[in-house]
């Protein structure tokens, strides 16, 4: 806050973004629609290695997802068609950002990728959640979704969860399980599930924040706020931080959890 006024720089690219950049390695990985991939310093702009080529056909573009951290080491990231790539920086014969492992798969990737553990998850056009076994991503056990996604794969805590538009929400782990699936009983959520020790706490966008367990999905406790949200639940302290669709911020003071019902 006391940083000199040119904190706050604009950064030109070399092309337009396909996916929101994420932070890697001391820089931010930039997906660009001409299907590099840069990893550019956030005070200049300037590239740090050289820059991943995706596989373009025929002089078009690609819709890249947005790369999700492995580890310090490594990201994942889909191209938005049927190719998934591990990158890493490698040093020889000049530092430049390269795929270590990739795969191709039967129909394109629609949704975002979301790794937990030694798995990333991704839903097909078919609705089909795909698994795959890092870190050479080997293709696990598909699953029908018997829904279209509508919200994730994004992880939160040590699981991923992944809703569905007949608002079913899964909750997978990191092995490639599903450890549970419940019901939406408020409507579709607003943001990630919020980590709780052995709970998560759900926001649904009408204003219902519920209270679920972790190895269960069984509902424990629920806050009816009679506000519409627009994001997850955020904890600080004691007190539960809340957003509104229309920009409000909502503040629930007490000792999270609530107690069932309450």
């Amino acid at each position: 806050p006391v940083a000199a006024a040119d904190r706050f720089r604009r950064v030109t690219l070399l092309d337009p973004l396909a996916a929101a950049p994420a932070a890697f390695a001391g820089g931010l990985l930039v997906p660009c629609q001409v299907g590099q991939v840069f990893l550019v310093d956030p005070r200049t702009g300037g590239k740090m290695v050289e820059p991943f080529q995706g596989e373009l056909a025929g002089g078009g573009r690609l819709p890249w997802r947005q790369a999700v951290l492995v580890d310090e080491n490594s990201v994942v990231l889909a191209d938005g068609g049927r190719r998934i790539y591990r990158l890493e920086i490698k040093d020889q014969p000049k530092r430049h950002l390269a795929a270590m492992d990739q795969v191709e798969t039967a129909k394109p990737i629609v949704s975002p990728v979301a790794v937990v553990g030694n798995v990333a998850y991704a839903v097909d056009e078919a609705g089909v959640l795909q698994r795959f076994v890092l870190p050479k991503l080997t293709p696990g056990e598909p699953t029908p979704l018997g829904g279209k996604p509508v919200w994730g794969p994004h992880r939160s805590g040590d699981h991923v969860f992944l809703a569905t538009d007949d608002e079913q929400l899964l909750c997978l782990d990191g092995e490639g399980k599903v450890v549970w699936k419940i019901a939406l009983l408020y409507g579709p959520l607003a943001g990630r599930p919020l980590p709780l020790g052995k709970e998560y706490l759900l926001a649904s966008a009408a204003g219902v924040v519920s209270r679920v367990d972790a190895a269960s999905g069984k509902e424990l406790g629920k806050l009816e706020t009679g506000h519409p949200l627009g994001a997850g639940a955020v904890l600080l302290g004691e007190q539960l931080l809340l957003s509104g669709n229309d920009g409000t911020l909502y503040v629930v003071s007490g000792k999270w959890p609530v107690a069932s019902g309450k």
